[in-house]
């Protein structure tokens, strides 16, 4: 069975896999378009679920955010909480220590960087004779700092204006949402003089950054004088930041 997972933009737990044999492919994108994919089997067994989980639900990606954590039991196994521990960054302090295992667990994380969530989990089925469980749960974040985005966008258009000042058309296509490319290979083949028109575009001087769309301001010299142009992108769904369209003047 084949299931596809945007891990960009589903932000939840991804559900169980089908009981059986299951072909994980990872494919990883790089900012020039060149592309690589490991694929792994996987054999998941649901009677090896584990005793309880820690999951995190996450909207967003740059600081601050506030993820809401929950703990997922196992049911068959008819044990309560008893005690509950979590550490949300790693710096061995808890911040919840309660005997109530229903506890909202949320945390901000107001600077970016990689977080490793403990949770410390005690269960007991009830019986005196028997003793508690104690388990651990953790779980990886990643906030991710706005300016990375910011240098991700500009790299990108940059990398488009490049090409199109060596008249590498179809270099320059890479940058551009596959959807949209034919109908700019064909507006850039029109221009007399590309090179010249590639170098004109000029600096980026303003933008506004978001989770999946964003839009950049750069000025290009053209025969009137200096205009302020705009380019908008999309991260599609492998993770990669590509141009869906341009507001430019191919006569400079």
């Amino acid at each position: 069975m084949q299931q596809r997972y945007d891990l960009w933009t589903r932000r939840s737990q991804l559900p169980d896999p089908p009981a059986g044999a299951n072909t994980i492919t990872i494919k990883l994108t790089a900012l020039n378009g060149e592309t690589e994919t490991i694929t792994r089997t996987v054999t998941y067994d649901p009677n090896l679920q584990p005793e309880v989980e820690l999951q995190a639900q996450i909207q967003g990606e740059h600081a601050p955010i506030k993820p809401t954590f929950t703990i997922r039991q196992n049911p068959a196994l008819g044990l309560v909480i008893t005690n509950l521990k979590v550490d949300y960054n790693d710096d061995g302090s808890f911040e919840i220590d309660t005997p109530n295992g229903a506890t909202a667990l949320k945390y901000v994380y107001a600077i970016p960087g990689f977080y490793t969530v403990n949770a410390i989990i005690t269960l007991d089925d009830g019986d005196t004779g028997t003793p508690p469980l104690v388990r651990t749960s953790t779980r990886k974040i990643a906030i991710v700092p706005l300016p990375l985005t910011r240098q991700t966008t500009c790299y990108v258009f940059y990398r488009m204006k490049g090409k199109l000042t060596g008249n590498d058309i179809p270099g320059a296509l890479k940058s551009l949402n596959p959807d949209y490319r034919a109908e700019w290979q064909s507006e850039f083949e029109q221009v007399v003089d590309l090179p010249t028109v590639g170098s004109n575009l000029g600096a980026v001087v303003d933008g506004t950054l978001g989770i999946r769309l964003s839009e950049l301001k750069f000025e290009q010299d053209t025969t009137f004088g200096r205009a302020t142009k705009s380019v908008t992108m999309e991260r599609a769904s492998d993770g990669v930041w590509r141009i869906t369209s341009m507001l430019w003047g191919r006569r400079c």
